[in-house]
């Protein structure tokens, strides 16, 4: 995992990242993190602009990944 990630993490940023088994078995999708296949940038693009438009669920997942 690179120390990016965690880095955004501890200061309660949404991270977006490509999938990996590694960061799967450590983080809840949609939950603490925002997985995405790279063959598929759409669903990303979609999913960063409906978390611009929630702050709640935005702010949520910012918390979550931090703990």
């Amino acid at each position: 995992m690179h120390e990016r990630i965690l880095a955004s993490m501890a200061v309660e940023a949404v991270v977006a990242t490509n999938r990996c088994p590694y960061i799967e078995e450590y983080f809840k999708n949609k939950q603490e993190i925002l997985l995405y296949d790279p063959q598929n940038y759409g669903s990303l693009n979609e999913e960063i602009l409906q978390l611009l438009k929630d702050e709640t669920r935005r702010l949520s997942i910012g918390k979550a990944g931090r703990t």
